[in-house]
């Protein structure tokens, strides 16, 4: 396989996502995504919140 090929299929079948703007808030758009995503079997889903440390039983990326 070509190293184009190779670097393309890391962008199309990534091992892990990081989800900028997840909330833990029902309803919102952030926690839809969230949700699916979890529904469609990502093996490392990180949600991204500046404020929230876990969001939906997932250990959450913030600044704080």
């Amino acid at each position: 396989m070509s190293d184009t090929i190779q670097d393309l299929e890391h962008i199309f079948h990534p091992r892990s996502i990081c989800i900028i703007g997840s909330s833990s808030r029902a309803g919102s758009f952030g926690r839809l995504f969230l949700e699916g995503m979890i529904r469609m079997g990502f093996p490392a889903i990180f949600p991204v919140h500046p404020t929230e440390k876990k969001i939906t039983g997932s250990a959450g990326l913030s600044k704080h």
